[in-house]
């Protein structure tokens, strides 16, 4: 599939969220292009009806928990600028990756893998 380029609404809040996202799932990670597709399966998740329709939503839904650094405390590090950059211009130039792409784990997971990046694989809904 195609990639999307849906732009999403680029408010200080999803900013702030985006990035502690980023920074409390693969902050140890040096490859930005490997950070947006994390960021980029969330933009795709909105898009899907699979999970919840808002950035907020899909970060914090809990049945069943999406994102172990909601509640382990690592969302709540301050992120470095880059972070920040890569969350704004995800959020104003939407998701880098095929849009059925809607998982990423340290293991296979959905219809195949797109992509598999150090431990991560990104794969099919």
């Amino acid at each position: 599939k195609e990639v999307p380029k849906t732009a999403y609404p680029c408010t200080q809040e999803d900013i702030y969220i985006m990035a502690h996202l980023l920074n409390g799932e693969c902050g140890n990670v040096k490859n930005d292009e490997w950070v947006k597709y994390y960021g980029s399966v969330v933009l795709n998740r909105i898009d899907s009806t699979e999970f919840p329709n808002t950035l907020k939503e899909v970060v914090f839904q809990k049945h069943p928990l999406q994102y172990a650094c909601t509640v382990d405390g690592n969302y709540d590090r301050e992120p470095p600028q880059r972070m920040f950059d890569i969350a704004k211009e995800l959020l104003t130039n939407g998701s880098v990756i095929p849009q059925n792409v809607v998982f990423q784990a340290q293991k296979r997971q959905g219809s195949g893998t797109w992509k598999k990046c150090g431990n991560t694989y990104f794969c099919y809904r």
